[in-house]
């Protein structure tokens, strides 16, 4: 009673709830929550792997000051994306199947990305150049601009699951085989 009963139906169901998912939503989502599983498993057990090697390898001050240095390129990354992955895929996911528009929208965003993107790249570069810049600083640099590139906003909102689960398997891949 009160405030939610307009939302509940008689099997205590939310509004929302329609029954069951048709039999083709159903295996699209369980196709799309396998590949986000499956890229969630390998991206946790990728430092397992090459962490014991790595340890054995390098000295704990290195393991440090590549801390410091990729915390710091983390910081000014999600500065880069702050919001866009979000409004991206939410945009992208309500223009279905509209091809025009969709396009539109995606060079309307990419280009809001690859501005701010761009800004917190200048930025990150100029904290390097205040704290003296390092080499692992200068290495983690690429992650910074990896923002400028990732539209992964875009395939969530295509619901392209698989896609962003095999990119990011094969570049966990490509790390460890690097190692």
């Amino acid at each position: 009673p009160g405030q939610l009963e307009p939302f509940c139906t008689a099997a205590g169901r939310g509004a929302f709830f329609s029954g069951a998912p048709s039999p083709a939503m159903s295996g699209r989502l369980r196709a799309n929550l396998s590949w986000s599983l499956l890229a969630q498993v390998v991206s946790a057990l990728a430092p397992l792997v090459t962490a014991p090697y790595l340890s054995r390898i390098f000295p704990p001050a290195l393991w440090g000051g590549h801390a410091y240095a990729q915390s710091a390129a983390g910081a000014f990354l999600l500065l880069g994306m702050l919001g866009i992955n979000h409004h991206g895929s939410r945009t992208i996911a309500a223009l279905g199947k509209d091809v025009a528009a969709r396009r539109q929208v995606f060079s309307q965003i990419y280009t809001l990305q690859a501005i701010v993107g761009g800004l917190a790249f200048a930025a990150y570069l100029f904290y390097l150049l205040l704290t003296g810049p390092g080499i692992l600083s200068l290495i983690h640099a690429c992650t910074v601009l990896s923002g400028l590139l990732d539209i992964t906003w875009f395939y969530q909102g295509r619901e392209q699951f698989r896609r962003i689960g095999l990119r990011q398997i094969c570049v966990k891949a490509a790390g460890v085989a690097l190692v």
